[in-house]
């Protein structure tokens, strides 16, 4: 009877795999991982919206962690009144870069796994990396112009990295026009994985019984 059962148990995680891989695209969007932390030191003026804007310390940098929060009506546009909890850069400051950790290392995947939120202007430049280590930095892709206040997600594949708890955000044309904030980072497991997190759960759950 155990074997039978270990059997069936091995043949649905196979199959809730398969399933998962074949719906990825709507399923990962339950199962974010928020960045838990900006790297020290950050190059640039990294600060708030504003106008002026409030540069980000120490104290301040909740506001690129977790979930995204400078959104609250759901509308996809930063709206007077709005919390300015986001971070990013503005006007001439070239080079303006930062950092940030996830305590759950990331491999890639079969979909997208690094999603980033936020906003930019008309002639905005930046690139994305991806790190194991936070010293060693493999590039993901580039952000371009876009449209000033209107939120977009913006994804990206860790094209084999594996191990990955770094994302680095770095701009790379300045001016008016190329300011470009963040509201949230984030990343998805593969569905194998989030499917043995799941089971593990489960298991913990029936042994605690």
């Amino acid at each position: 009877m155990k074997k039978a059962g270990i059997v069936l148990a091995i043949g649905l995680l196979v199959g809730l795999a398969a399933q998962a891989e074949a719906e990825w695209a709507e399923w990962r969007g339950d199962t974010y991982y928020w960045a838990d932390d900006v790297v020290e030191p950050w190059t640039g003026n990294i600060q708030n919206f504003g106008p002026p804007g409030e540069l980000m310390t120490l104290e301040t940098d909740w506001w690129v962690l977790g979930p995204p929060d400078a959104d609250p009506d759901g509308n996809d546009y930063w709206d007077a009144g709005n919390p300015d909890y986001q971070a990013g850069y503005r006007g001439e400051d070239a080079g303006a870069c930062y950092t940030l950790y996830f305590a759950e290392p990331f491999d890639d995947g079969p979909g997208d796994e690094v999603m980033l939120r936020g906003f930019r202007g008309p002639s905005a430049s930046g690139s994305v990396w991806a790190s194991s280590d936070g010293t060693a930095f493999t590039q993901l892709g580039t952000i371009g112009s876009g449209t000033p206040k209107m939120f977009e997600n913006f994804w990206f594949n860790l094209n084999g990295l594996e191990d990955v708890q770094y994302i680095k955000v770095l701009r790379e044309a300045d001016g008016q026009g190329s300011g470009t904030f963040f509201d949230a980072f984030g990343m998805v497991p593969e569905p194998t994985t989030a499917l043995l997190l799941i089971f593990g759960g489960m298991f913990a759950m029936k042994r605690r019984r």
